[in-house]
């Protein structure tokens, strides 16, 4: 254990610069949300160890980001670490949005969506600078007091949508929760059963439309056992969701062929899920679905919301504070390290950003390698045929 020592003036000072400078600013109102207010950890003594810190830094969640952000902003390798980060989401989200919009335009050509569909506007939220639990706050202003109703939240990788839900859920007693992550599983499992049976290879000339809608109508949704479930019932398969959702619904079959699945059953499951969406609102529920704006459009709900960060380079920044905070954390747990005031915690975590830094570097310099030598194959291809003509000359 890092036993609490008593400070010297250097520690305290630095104690002070640090995390002195963490919450600065923190309590300053957003004139759209005047009505948030914030808790400020109080100034700590020389002797004390300051209690709010550790739970910050635990908890692992936006206060962290925001406590990892105010500590390291400034310093090159964090803007380094961020810039890396933010570039990494950009194109994850690029390549993630091409993919999902091959099966959106498939779902079209085959019927499965309509072509001419004109998605209601989004009521767009600016976070930056806002806690989750004040983002939350603005959209539950913006609901119905009373009724079933559907909540569609959409944004951008890193402006927070898992932990707007998650706060919004804890706003909205009985509210539930919505994945169409389950149904691509479900229907990945029938299509997996599907060519085992008929002593095939599983590949995507399996996926015709007909086979899609025939699997599609296998998976039955309702209210059952006193809590709504989607019950799997063809090919020999009688199974819950619910029971088997973190088990044969995670197998490596399925895991290996659900993406192929998703591309081409885009449609379906998009139907699939505005049928059970509004049979939950039509009984009094309140559904939070939180996904990709290009299915989210297919979602009939005026309760529609966009996350937005209008500052880009936020977006590397939370995940690199994101990582860094994981990181200390598991080595001040691993350690079994007392949180205390003599620089310990900040000694850990600027040893979780310069590990995070080498591993950067060390990922950059492996692409870059790996990029020089294919282009030297690729050069050395393009002159074996000028070395050949050379010679039969």
């Amino acid at each position: 254990f890092h036993l609490v020592a008593p400070l010297g003036r250097r520690s305290f000072t630095m104690f002070n610069y640090i995390f002195g400078n963490c919450f600065a600013g923190q309590g300053k109102r957003d004139p759209a949300d005047a009505d948030v207010t914030f808790s400020m950890p109080q100034p700590a003594t020389p002797a004390a160890v300051p209690s709010g810190m550790r739970d910050v830094l635990f908890g692992e969640d936006d206060k962290t980001t925001t406590l990892i952000i105010s500590v390291l902003g400034k310093m090159p390798n964090f803007q380094r670490l961020a810039a890396y980060e933010g570039e990494a989401i950009a194109k994850r989200d690029a390549e993630d949005a091409q993919k999902l919009q091959e099966g959106i335009d498939l779902a079209v050509a085959k019927g499965a969506l309509p072509s001419d569909m004109r998605p209601r506007p989004y009521q767009e939220i600016n976070v930056e600078g806002k806690p989750a639990d004040a983002v939350a706050r603005l959209i539950h202003k913006r609901l119905p007091s009373s009724g079933g109703y559907v909540v569609a939240l959409v944004g951008l990788s890193g402006t927070g949508k898992g932990t707007t839900m998650s706060k919004l859920k804890e706003l909205i007693p009985n509210s539930l929760t919505w994945s169409n992550g389950n149904i691509f599983r479900s229907l990945t499992l029938l299509a997996t059963t599907h060519c085992v049976q008929q002593g095939m290879d599983f590949s995507e000339e399996v996926l015709t439309p007909g086979n899609i809608r025939r699997w599609i109508n296998m998976l039955k949704f309702g209210r059952i056992n006193d809590k709504y479930d989607i019950e799997i019932d063809g090919l020999g398969l009688k199974l819950m969701v619910s029971d088997v959702q973190n088990t044969v619904l995670k197998g490596p079959m399925v895991k290996r062929y659900i993406p192929t699945v998703a591309k081409y059953s885009q449609g379906e499951v998009i139907s699939f899920a505005g049928a059970a969406l509004q049979s939950m609102e039509a009984q009094g529920s309140v559904v939070l679905l939180e996904g990709r704006e290009q299915t989210v459009n297919y979602i009939a709900t005026p309760h529609r919301f966009q996350l937005i960060l209008p500052d880009a380079t936020l977006i590397g920044q939370r995940r690199a504070a994101q990582r860094i905070a994981s990181a200390t954390v598991k080595a001040m747990k691993d350690r079994a390290v007392v949180f205390c005031v003599d620089g310990t915690t900040v000694e850990y975590i600027m040893k979780g950003l310069d590990r995070l830094v080498r591993e950067m570097d060390a990922a950059i310099a492996a692409a870059q390698k790996k990029s020089a030598a294919a282009q030297a194959q690729g050069n050395g291809d393009a002159a074996a045929p000028a070395a050949e003509q050379n010679g039969s000359k």
